[in-house]
């Protein structure tokens, strides 16, 4: 029985900790002031949508890194 929860947390333990690990965003080579016209929304943690990468990490050099990726995709 043991083994079988083990290896249960195992397999529900790596993917949540691969998830985890992708919400971080690498902003070290955005442009900060010219963002291209994309279409590739990330939300923010103050809870708003934003159009790209490059918008998203502009705000997070704004807000002196206090801004966090909270998920890939439109905010709720």
């Amino acid at each position: 029985k043991n083994s079988k929860l083990i290896h249960i947390i195992i397999l529900l333990y790596v993917p949540f900790t691969v998830l985890l690990m992708s919400l971080q965003v690498d902003c070290g080579n955005i442009p900060t002031m010219l963002c291209p016209l994309l279409l590739d929304p990330y939300c923010g943690s103050d809870g708003h949508t934003y159009a790209n990468k490059c918008l998203f990490c502009n705000a997070v050099i704004k807000n002196r890194g206090k801004l966090e990726l909270k998920s890939i995709g439109n905010c709720p």
